[in-house]
């Protein structure tokens, strides 16, 4: 539900909104249409809720040509909610209200399992329970798949076993500092940090998201690769709302990978996706289709 405001709200404190409506999204669905726009053969697994908005998020998922066969409908819970409040020059807060994302079941159905084994990429966020996200990472790479996570979405700090079953971690700058509980306020200081994690979990490697300065891949060994952020705005756009480019990246990131591209190509190739998004007013309706990404990178 996306309210169109000038400022936000001081505490106590009553404003008149410009407009408002509402669009699908969230986190694991945005990923998950990103990739399937750009060509990737892509399979969401999720929850929705026992309301009409069901139906909806589930056509609009299907209209990316994302599968969405999977997906569980709880009879006990409304499908989770997000209030993004938009300011004119796009920036946005977001209050998120969990509902059936954060209802699951102490373990994850056996069809899940099976097609977390036959895919080559899990892309997991932070907007489903750690525990959740713990089983389906320990079965991708039992299974020898790649784990991609984007730090978006829970508050609180990660956890060792979390970080233990991921091989990409993606936070932004502000995620970076939230789910470690550090402050870090340029690239060096990430830096530091990322190089400190990295003694601890030797496996890891980070894909920072640092916005319109671009973003940053560190491997535990090698040279970090950096790539500027993408400013060629096609013709007749301008950039509207950031909601969702964080998204647009690691899901475009990740289906690039899976087409076979190396990480700097694959990082190019996001970050020129993730400009796309955010020329396009809410989340799911701005992921890009393969055509538009090629376009902008001609």
């Amino acid at each position: 539900i996306f309210l169109e405001i000038n400022q936000l709200p001081r505490l106590g404190e009553t404003i008149q909104g410009e407009g408002g409506y509402t669009l699908c999204g969230g986190k694991g669905s945005n990923q998950a249409a990103a990739a399937a726009k750009v060509g990737a053969d892509a399979v969401f697994l999720g929850q929705v809720g026992n309301d009409p908005e069901a139906d909806v998020i589930l056509k609009n998922l299907a209209d990316t040509n994302l599968d969405v066969s999977k997906v569980i409908k709880r009879s006990d819970v409304p499908s989770g909610r997000a209030y993004i409040m938009l300011l004119p020059n796009g920036d946005n807060s977001i209050v998120i209200v969990g509902g059936s994302n954060m209802k699951w079941e102490t373990d994850i159905t056996d069809e899940f399992k099976e097609t977390i084994r036959k895919g080559d990429y899990l892309i997991l966020q932070r907007e489903i329970p750690e525990e959740v996200n713990i089983i389906g990472a320990k079965i991708a790479r039992e299974a020898g798949k790649m784990v991609v996570m984007d730090a978006g979405g829970m508050e609180k700090p990660i956890s060792k076993e979390m970080l233990n079953n991921i091989d990409i971690f993606s936070p932004n700058e502000t995620e970076f500092e939230r789910v470690f509980n550090i402050s870090a306020k340029s690239e060096e200081e990430i830096l530091t940090h990322v190089r400190r994690f990295q003694k601890e979990f030797p496996h890891l490697k980070f894909l920072i998201k640092l916005g319109e300065n671009g973003s940053m891949y560190v491997p535990p060994k090698g040279d970090v690769i950096r790539v500027q952020a993408c400013t060629n705005i096609p013709e007749g756009k301008a950039i509207i709302d950031t909601t969702g480019a964080g998204d647009c990246y690691t899901g475009t990131f990740v289906a690039a990978l899976a087409e076979g591209k190396e990480i700097k190509a694959a990082m190019t190739y996001a970050s020129a996706a993730a400009l796309l998004c955010i020329c396009v007013k809410g989340a799911l309706p701005s992921m890009p289709w393969k055509e538009e990404v090629t376009a902008i990178l001609n």
